[in-house]
């Protein structure tokens, strides 16, 4: 991620300053690009696996997209316990507190070779996980 860019100042959005706070702020883009994600780019379907590594704003809207489509089982992975609950409470059926050696043998657990996997982190590590849990 870049720290700085260059545009038109004609480009730069204008921000109410009482926008900064606003708890509306994540349908802008988290919603809409967890949404997204589960229906138009992966096109989950009824009865399809999803791992979800990651459970921000992205991940949990994620979560709740693939509940919504009929996905199952859905598994939630993260480092933050309270972070998983909430995954929990959005519609995933299993979660998995991630750890540094732990992570992927304990998905495999509920769910070896996933259809789908969505990395809502944009780690090395992350993305490799994802790749090496949708091989059986």
């Amino acid at each position: 991620m870049s720290r700085l860019t260059v545009a038109w100042v004609t480009s730069k959005p204008r921000a109410e300053s009482s926008a900064t706070s606003s708890p509306w702020l994540p349908i802008g883009c988290a919603v809409t690009t967890g949404f997204g994600a589960v229906v138009n780019t992966a096109r989950v379907r009824p009865g399809q696996s999803v791992v979800v590594i990651g459970c921000g704003g992205v991940g949990l809207s994620v979560v709740q997209s693939a509940r919504i489509v009929g996905a199952s089982p859905i598994v939630a992975v993260d480092r933050v316990p309270s972070k998983l609950e909430l995954a929990r409470s959005l519609g995933a059926h299993e979660t998995v507190l991630a750890t540094e050696d732990g992570t992927e043998a304990a998905v495999r657990a509920v769910v070896d070779g996933a259809e789908v996997v969505f990395e809502c982190l944009g780690h090395t590590d992350t993305v490799e996980l994802a790749t090496r849990l949708t091989e059986p």
